[in-house]
Parts: C-alpha cells; structure tokens; sequence
C-alpha cells in the first residue's frame, strides 16, 4: 500500500486517511478517530494473524470467527463487534472476566483469539502470574487459538511491587493513598508512593515485566509461536509508530 505521501497514512481500522507530524509518532499517541498507534497495532497483528494481512478491520465480517476483549477501548471494541463475534469483558462489570475466576474462565472457551492489552500489569500476583497466563491459554482453541499481548516491559529484570500482595485495600488520605496489606502468613505490611494508571485512585501498578519474563509466562503457559512485533515498514503504513523498541505487541499462539 502506498502512502499518499510522507506524513499521510490510512488507518487500518477504518480506512480514513490522515496525516501525522513526527511529534505525534509514538505508542500512545496519533489518536485519529479514536484509535492510538497502539490499537492500530494491535489491529494489525491480530488481522495478520488471522489472514487479513494488510487489511482494514471495517471491511471484513466474519462471525465465525470468535473472540474477547479484556477491558478494550469503547471504540477498538466498536469496530471488533463489526467484524467478528467479539465480546468485550471487564473486572468490574458485565460482561464479567476474572483470569483467577474458573466460572468466569469457562463461560469463555474455544475462543479464536483474545486481546488483553495493558491487563496484566494490574492483575494481583495472588494466587499466581503463572495461572493467569495459563487461564489465558485454555480459553483459546487449542489449534490456531490466538493471543495479542501488550504490557509495558523493560529489556532488564522484572519487579513485582508487592510480591506478598493478599488480603488488601487502598486508603485515600488527604490525597495520599496507602495500600494496607496482610499476607497470606497474617504478616502486615503498608506501602506508599503507589503508581496509578490513569490517575490517582485508578488503576494499580502491580509490577513491571520484563521481556524475559514474559517470554518465560507464555511458554510455560504453552504458546508457541511467541512473537514481539517490531514496527516495520508495513505497519509504519498504517499509521503505527513507537518511540523505542519496547512494550511492543505480542502475539503467541497454541499450536
């Protein structure tokens, strides 16, 4: 596909073309019509994946195939309703997904593919990593079942912030919040200088992973197949662009 010109790019979600300025190149950033690079990305490894190599989402129905969102945007879940039997799940509403809670993990089975994009950087580490990325697994079809992956990773170590994370809650005082925990051996412990994603009181920060680290999770969960997507030349047609070769894309499969 050839670029209209330099700074001119066609979202491959919906199709419309749009420029973009080098100061909007960036994983979070170029939000055109509701879309950062990044759910343009995860569009285009999840169509590649699946065979529309190069193709735009809003032009392909297709409701034999099946999947899930974890927690997707109002618009990527939009424009997946359009073309697959796609089903957006949350924590904290319905349509309900819990990746510790079988109930929950099995009213989801056989699927195609899963999107769980900036998730597991905020799931707690009880009862286990290991298990959720397990649970991950055994919803998708176990030939050709497909899983697009996104956290922020560094190159380095892995850390978990809480790592005897159990029975806990946050407290706000006076804009301060406090995590208050007691450890699965009744041990208490409190911490401060929380990260929050999305602001305060929003979203958690559990950890940070490692590329390692996340290699290790999806392989001994059983994927194959496990693949960091650099931004090459063909995503860079649609509009997708990184700042730095991290927190890429991931996309593994259970061959």
């Amino acid at each position: 596909m050839k670029k209209l010109s330099d700074t001119t790019y066609r979202c491959n979600i919906t199709g419309q073309y749009f420029t973009l300025e080098n100061q909007d190149k960036g994983r979070e950033k170029c939000n055109r019509f509701g879309f950062t690079s990044r759910d343009r990305a995860i569009v285009y490894c999840l169509l590649n994946k699946l065979g529309y190599f190069k193709q735009i989402l809003n032009k392909i129905k297709n409701p034999q195939i099946t999947g899930i969102g974890m927690t997707d945007s109002p618009a990527l879940s939009k424009a997946l309703y359009g073309s697959f039997s796609y089903t957006n799940t949350f924590f904290h509403q319905e349509p309900l997904l819990d990746i510790y809670n079988l109930k929950h993990i099995n009213q989801f089975k056989n699927l195609d593919f899963i999107i769980c994009s900036e998730v597991f950087e905020h799931i707690s580490p009880y009862p286990g990593l290991d298990i959720a990325f397990s649970n991950l697994y055994n919803m998708l079809k176990q030939n050709n079942g497909i899983l697009i992956f996104s956290v922020p990773y560094n190159l380095q170590k892995h850390y978990e912030h809480f790592p005897a994370l159990y029975n806990y809650q946050i407290i706000n005082q006076n804009n301060n919040y406090i995590l208050y925990n007691t450890t699965i051996e009744e041990k208490k412990e409190q911490f401060t200088d929380l990260i929050f994603h999305g602001g305060p009181g929003e979203t958690l920060e559990m950890r940070q992973f490692s590329k390692q680290s996340l290699e290790k999770y999806l392989s001994e969960a059983g994927f194959n197949h496990i693949t960091f997507h650099d931004i090459d030349q063909d995503m860079q047609e649609f509009g997708i662009f990184w700042e730095l070769p991290i927190s890429l894309i991931i996309s593994a499969e259970t061959i």
